[in-house]
C-alpha cells in the first residue's frame, strides 16, 4: 500500500501547491490525480518517488506498505512511474533501450536480462527491433 501522511509541497519560498494530503492507495487500485496546468501534479509524484527538483520543498512522510520511504534515494524507495508517453530513444534497438535501465549491473548480465525483462512483458525477440514498430501497449510494458 502507498500511503501519503500530511504531505505539504511548495517550489523554493512560494505559497505551497499542495498542503496537509493524506491518503492510503491499496495495490491494484487506481486513483486520479486532476488539477490545472502548474497545480502541482507532477510534482507531486516527483516527491512519491524522490526525484524531486532540490527547490521542491517536501513536508510530510511517503509510506510503501507501512515503511516510511521519504528519506530514501529514488533507487531505494522502489518506487517507479510510467508515463502516457513511453521515452524510448528512436535510434536504437528495444533491447538497447533497455539495457541502459541496467547499467549499473555487469555487462555480460545485461544481455540475459534483457531477455527476461522481454520475455516477462511478453515481448521475447524483441530485442532487436525498432521501437517505432511497437503498438502503444507494447512500449508501456
Amino acid at each position: 500500500m502507498l500511503s501519503l501522511r500530511d504531505i505539504t509541497i511548495s517550489i523554493a519560498d512560494e505559497m505551497p501547491l499542495i498542503s496537509g494530503l493524506s491518503v492510503d492507495i491499496e495495490p491494484g487500485s487506481l486513483r486520479l490525480i486532476q488539477g490545472a496546468s502548474g497545480s502541482g501534479k507532477s510534482t507531486l509524484l516527483s516527491v512519491i518517488c524522490g526525484t524531486a527538483d532540490r527547490n521542491v520543498h517536501a513536508t510530510g512522510d511517503v509510506l510503501l506498505n507501512g515503511r516510511v520511504v521519504s528519506g530514501l534515494d529514488a533507487e531505494d524507495r522502489r518506487i517507479g512511474l510510467m508515463f502516457q508517453d513511453p521515452l524510448l530513444f528512436p535510434h536504437m534497438s528495444i533491447g538497447d533501450n533497455l539495457a541502459i535501465a541496467l547499467a549499473a549491473h555487469h555487462r555480460h548480465d545485461r544481455k540475459a536480462r534483457v531477455s527476461d525483462a522481454l520475455e516477462l512483458a511478453g515481448l521475447a525477440g524483441f530485442e532487436g527491433r525498432d521501437p517505432a514498430t511497437l503498438s502503444g501497449g507494447q512500449a508501456a510494458r
